[in-house]
């Protein structure tokens, strides 16, 4: 399970750890209120909107650390 959440550069990733727990949560939880109610229940959208929100700011943080700038190279530098 370290696997995944280990960044390419071997650092623990907190944003996949949140991602993670969230999405574990969230499974345990509609799981539980299925069993209870005795038939599948629907995901309220804003649990739903979390998710993609952790999702999204993944890959806008995975691009963000691609660019040449944030490499640390001089593209785009004083230009």
């Amino acid at each position: 399970m370290q696997w995944f959440l280990r960044e390419e550069n071997g650092k623990l990733s907190a944003t996949r750890l949140a991602f993670l727990l969230w999405a574990v949560g969230v499974l345990v939880m509609w799981i539980i209120a299925c069993v209870n109610k005795g038939e599948l229940q629907a995901i309220d959208n804003s649990v739903v909107t979390v998710l993609g929100l952790l999702m999204g700011g993944k890959a806008v943080q995975r691009f963000g650390e691609n660019t040449p700038a944030a490499a640390g190279g001089a593209a785009g530098v004083g230009s």
